[in-house]
């Protein structure tokens, strides 16, 4: 989507997907086969553990792929179907959820997508709320294009602020409201409230 041939223009601290296909690392790569030239920062695709992340270039932004990926899947790395399958990878999802934690501590959330019917999003938001005593001052926001009240409830009483729009919305608002030179910083830092 145009939406997603946006993700290269901005700068980002890390990418985390739910997704096990590869529409983001096409987007990029599609990004750097235009005129437009290198995107902002080359991407780093985890599927195993969060640790993979220092071992690989530090210049490059991570793109964690939580339920793992289409193009790597075996024992260490399964594809998370079911149940049983989040059951199993326990273990590598808490490591996600720690590594999402510490690198948010100074950085703006944006939810895109997302439809909060798994334990992983939810156990996220209850701890990002416990470790900071109820008071959140992490600044997170949930693209949410149709209503929903009861997953608004849930995410509101987590400190979430939903945003009513779509992703291809946000991206083109994104895109005419963060001036050039701001995209290189805008998602490493705390941003303005997005209405």
């Amino acid at each position: 989507t145009t939406a997603h041939l946006r993700l290269p223009i901005f700068s980002w601290k890390a990418i985390f997907t739910t997704n096990y296909d590869r529409l983001i690392e096409k987007a990029y790569d599609a990004y750097q086969s235009t005129t437009l030239g290198a995107p902002r920062q080359q991407i780093n695709v985890i599927v195993a553990q969060p640790q993979d992340i220092y071992t690989s270039n530090p210049e490059a932004i991570p793109l964690i792929k939580i339920n793992g990926c289409i193009t790597k899947i075996d024992k260490k790395c399964p594809l998370i179907l079911s149940s049983k399958d989040f059951e199993i990878t326990r273990k590598r999802r808490n490591q996600h959820l720690r590594y999402l934690r510490t690198i948010s501590r100074d950085a703006t959330i944006l939810f895109i997508g997302y439809s909060f019917q798994d334990r992983f999003s939810i156990d996220f938001l209850k701890d990002i709320k416990r470790e900071s005593g109820g008071m959140l001052q992490r600044r997170i926001y949930a693209l949410m294009p149709e209503e929903n009240n009861t997953i608004a409830s849930i995410l509101e009483g987590n400190g979430v602020k939903i945003v009513k729009m779509s992703f291809e919305d946000c991206f083109e608002v994104l895109n005419s409201e963060i001036n050039n030179n701001a995209r290189k910083i805008a998602f490493h830092h705390n941003i303005k409230p997005l209405s």
